[in-house]
């Protein structure tokens, strides 16, 4: 039985899952690790039907991390993100999706493949050139 209710939003979803890993009482930093994350996430896919996100979304969205994202820092650099943080970036997006398909706001299989749509291949767009 799918218990995903239509419509829902991502900013609704990532709510959810602040709420969520709050209550598992993680550190404030991990929590603001991920809102930060999240929310730049949002940012660049606008708050669309979390039904709707493909393998290829998650792909693209790393790869405007990788070449295109200007971050913001305090020092002013405009240096590309490391690839630890790349990866930070895709191991927050995994959880979320996780989370999605425990709690069922995310369909369990989704373009042909078994999971979220980061089983898709999307984790090793993250490591392609980096390491």
């Amino acid at each position: 039985m799918n218990r995903r209710p239509p419509g829902l939003k991502l900013v609704k979803a990532i709510y959810g899952f602040l709420q969520h890993k709050a209550a598992e009482a993680l550190s404030p930093r991990t929590l603001e690790g991920y809102e930060h994350d999240l929310n730049t996430w949002l940012s660049q896919v606008g708050d669309v039907d979390i039904g709707s996100i493909t393998t290829q979304d998650l792909r693209s969205y790393l790869a405007w991390l990788r070449t295109d994202y200007k971050p913001r820092r305090v020092s002013g650099s405009d240096h590309p993100l490391a690839a630890k943080t790349l990866r930070n970036r895709w191991v927050t997006l995994a959880a979320f999706f996780y989370l999605g398909q425990r709690r069922a706001w995310h369909p369990q299989s989704h373009e042909g493949h078994s999971g979220s749509p980061l089983r898709g291949g999307a984790g090793r767009a993250v490591h392609q050139g980096g390491d």
